[in-house]
């Protein structure tokens, strides 16, 4: 049967067929069944696999120990404000650990004008919800284009795909690859809300925050604080970040992991209230 073919049965990328057909990538338990159903081997591709379970591997070594599933090998936030506008940007270079190829990622987006009043926050979005439209998603991964469909739409909440294809074809994060990840929107000011807050999803590598303000008089409690952990057990002692300052803007609140150190569930950076 042609590759191709075969691949369009199982519903797979020729190229991933190709690369288990060389042994570059260990086939799943999902692919393996799909063969055989498709080939008709009458068992013996399935026996083949079980028998091999012993010596197959379900995981790329990184760093410290191996892995199994997707790995953020780097997860770098940036946040712009020109005074009107605020302006998120994500970058993550991801790691395929496990055996299946990736094919969408998940990203979500929420803002909370009003932070311990939520009434009046709700009362906020009721009346001027956020829309996909105003948000401009955009996303790229290694600098291609990537699709994207809504997951979930809320008024101060969402949820989004990123589908690594577009209109020129797919391009799947296969086992053992790396790729990077790029995606930003925008919000104005009066929707946004006076704190920072990053998920981080584990495990994670390295880790980085940066503020980016405009011009003016050094904000309290940013830059000269700390970055206060957001998870379920109080961390030993906040990270100090280093901040600087530079021409055109402050860059405030950077702050990266060590290898090994273990990460929170989630890192929140006051934000300047100078502008409110």
């Amino acid at each position: 049967m042609p590759k191709k073919k075969l691949a369009a049965a199982m519903g797979f990328d020729p190229s991933y067929i190709s690369h288990v057909e060389a042994g570059r990538h260990p086939a799943s338990e999902d692919f393996t069944r799909k063969a055989e159903s498709v080939l008709n081997t009458g068992g013996a591709l399935w026996q083949a696999w079980r028998a091999e379970g012993s010596t197959r591997v379900s995981g790329t070594g990184i760093g410290t120990g191996t892995v199994d599933g997707l790995v953020v090998e780097e997860d770098h936030a940036r946040l712009v404000y020109d005074g009107t506008v605020y302006r998120p940007h994500q970058r993550r270079r991801l790691f395929n650990g496990g055996a299946e190829p990736v094919t969408r990622y998940l990203m979500r987006i929420s803002v909370d004008r009003y932070p311990g009043q939520p009434e009046r926050s709700n009362a906020l979005y009721r009346a001027r919800p956020l829309t996909f439209d105003e948000l401009a998603l955009d996303a790229t991964c290694d600098g291609e284009p990537m699709k994207w469909m809504p997951k979930l739409d809320r008024d101060s909440f969402k949820e989004a795909w990123l589908c690594l294809e577009n209109d020129r074809g797919r391009f799947p994060l296969y086992p053992g690859q790396h790729s990077t990840i790029e995606y930003g929107y925008r919000v104005d000011h009066d929707r946004w809300g006076p704190w920072f807050q990053r998920a981080v999803r584990l495990p994670t590598r390295h880790l980085s925050v940066e503020l980016v303000f405009p011009r003016g008089p050094g904000p309290g409690g940013v830059g000269d604080g700390d970055l206060h952990h957001r998870s379920g057990r109080p961390a030993a002692h906040p990270h100090r970040p280093q901040s600087r300052r530079r021409p055109g803007g402050v860059l405030l609140g950077r702050h990266r992991s060590a290898d090994g150190h273990p990460l929170p569930a989630g890192v929140a950076v006051p934000r300047s209230q100078r502008q409110r």
